[in-house]
């Protein structure tokens, strides 16, 4: 059973604001130029900008949204929170209010925090949302927050009332976790010690005398000493090379899926692998298995072979 993780999210709005008075009277206006925000799961920067990266286990999510108009001389009164989901970005879905506790509601059946007056100028909230969690569908959320009057909110269409924001803030499913300096060896280097065959599945290192169902990558693609930098699955894996603008560093399943299918899938590399290239794969063709590794370091052919000439090895990261 898996725990209720916690997800802390300091969200820091940092604006540059510009007055301006209309004409006949001393109405102050003010326009948000920049918003910045930053994300953190426990002490871990996950984004700098806007999107969280979470993998399919997580539960909840905790918000901690701040916000300052002393210099505007304006007051909050209330804090409207929407969410809606992308999953599909062509036919995005409707924005809905998002309740929690001590929740008022206005007229328009929208639920907001009301702001005590003592933080009118200065104000700090904590927020806890449930995540759509070990819902493979999931894909992406995005989070809508307004500072307003007291003014009834009608939707994120509106403008009517806003102090500060929108503030957008984007949730992806889907985050792999890495796995690094996973080492696979020439298979004709002292098999007794060093593997040349990786199970994906169970992420472990295999012997040559592994059975072919369990082998996602293997070194050996031919009866040859020689190192040839290259693998091949020995069962249904089969692996597409990513192309240059695959987003590895925050890849998620979902869109090493999408690359996937982009490509043309094959069970043994064509040629010899390079330092830096990204190779995506279907794990034994399931339909939600999916990884991603990236080769780090080779160790070249060296052109002998025998005793003491076969230490030859790749050295890769793997995203699953």
């Amino acid at each position: 059973m898996y725990k209720n993780i916690r997800i802390h999210i300091l969200i820091l709005l940092i604006a540059t604001v510009l007055f301006s008075c209309k004409k006949g009277g001393d109405n102050i206006g003010a326009t948000i130029i920049t918003v910045d925000k930053g994300a953190a799961l426990f002490d871990y920067q996950t984004s700098f900008k806007d999107t969280l990266y979470v993998t399919r286990d997580k539960l909840t999510a905790y918000f901690r949204v701040s916000a300052n108009t002393q210099n505007l001389n304006v007051e909050m009164k209330r804090l409207y929170i929407f969410k809606r989901n992308l999953d599909n970005p062509s036919t995005p879905a409707v924005y809905t209010s998002v309740e929690g506790v001590n929740n008022n509601k206005d007229a328009h059946d929208n639920y907001y925090y009301k702001i005590p007056s003592a933080s009118s100028y200065n104000s700090s909230s904590d927020i806890s949302v449930y995540l759509r969690a070990y819902d493979k569908t999931a894909i992406e959320e995005e989070y809508f927050f307004v500072y307003t009057t007291d003014a009834d909110y009608t939707d994120p269409s509106s403008t009517d009332g806003i102090v500060i924001g929108p503030i957008q803030f984007y949730v992806k499913y889907g985050k792999l976790v890495e796995y690094k300096g996973l080492k696979l060896y020439n298979h004709a280097y002292n098999d007794s010690i060093y593997f040349s065959n990786y199970d994906v599945v169970n992420l472990g290192f295999l012997y040559q005398i592994a059975a072919d169902a369990d082998v996602d990558i293997s070194e050996k693609t031919a009866n040859t000493q020689l190192f040839l930098g290259k693998f091949k699955a020995r069962n249904n894996t089969t692996f597409v090379k990513a192309p240059a603008n695959f987003p590895y560093s925050n890849a998620t399943d979902t869109e090493v899926a999408k690359f996937y299918s982009e490509g043309t899938p094959f069970s043994e590399t064509p040629d010899s692998i390079k330092i830096g290239e990204v190779y995506l794969m279907k794990i034994r063709d399931a339909q939600y298995q999916y990884a991603a590794m990236k080769i780090l370091y080779i160790v070249p052919e060296n052109g002998k072979v025998g005793l003491g000439y076969n230490s030859e090895y790749f050295l890769f990261n793997l995203k699953k």
